[in-house]
């Protein structure tokens, strides 16, 4: 159905995430942190990024700036673990970064396939309206 990068620095979580969404028909292209994601944007073509926000290297909210710099306008998820106040601001603040989602760990691998796949629809449907 779609190719999606799933980016999160923890292996269990990206296995988690990669079998539910295969399972949904989607390919999936695995990434440890931003610097991964930004890598493969430029030698392929995705439909969707989720993205979590705390990581190594670069982390999530630092490339969803920049992949919407780029002009990239594919369906962006952000997520992220742990609980309080912050990690709620985190995700906020994601979506007012132009996040098209943002999911609170843990979540069901059905919350993340139903968001997904409404995210992808609305993109289908607002790219085969007519001009």
């Amino acid at each position: 159905m779609a190719d999606i990068i799933v980016a999160d620095d923890e292996e269990a979580v990206r296995t988690f995430i990669t079998r539910y969404l295969e399972q949904a028909g989607h390919h999936v292209i695995a990434a440890r942190d931003g610097t991964e994601v930004l890598s493969i944007i430029e030698s392929q073509n995705v439909d969707a990024v989720i993205l979590d926000i705390l990581m190594p290297e670069k982390e999530g909210l630092e490339t969803l700036i920049e992949l919407r710099q780029r002009g990239k306008a594919f369906p962006i998820i952000t997520i992220s673990g742990g609980s309080g106040s912050q990690n709620s601001d985190y995700l906020e603040l994601s979506e007012k970064l132009g996040a098209n989602c943002s999911l609170q760990k843990p979540f069901s691998g059905e919350a993340l396939v139903t968001a997904l796949g409404q995210l992808l629809l609305q993109t289908k449907d607002s790219a085969e309206e007519p001009a």
